[in-house]
């Protein structure tokens, strides 16, 4: 079972508005995390906020992954790479097309 982080409600909004980090002074402290764990970031309610990557001792204390309650296994990080490759392969594309229309 993945471990978990308690974010303090000054945190919360920042997740809410999908920003990528979470700062040290945004999560309860947890001595059971070990650098590198992935972690599910919850309310003082339970409710799911987001998982990522802790790092110890770090400004940034944890690094999201997603902010949907999902495992992080290799189909996770094999549909993120396509993403990826496919929304760099249409800006590609559009960017020849505006070539082509220009010339």
């Amino acid at each position: 079972m993945m471990k978990q982080i308690i974010v303090r409600q000054k945190a919360i909004q920042s997740i809410q508005r999908k920003h990528p980090w979470v700062f040290s002074g945004g999560i309860e402290e947890n001595q059971d995390l070990e650098e590198g764990d992935l972690v599910r970031l919850i309310d003082s309610k339970q409710n799911f906020l987001a998982v990522g990557y802790y790092s110890k001792g770090a400004s940034i204390a944890v690094r999201i992954l997603s902010f949907e309650d999902v495992e992080i296994d290799s189909a996770f990080w094999h549909d993120k790479l396509q993403n990826a490759l496919e929304k760099r392969l249409n800006t590609l594309e559009l960017e020849n097309n505006k070539t082509m229309l220009s010339d």
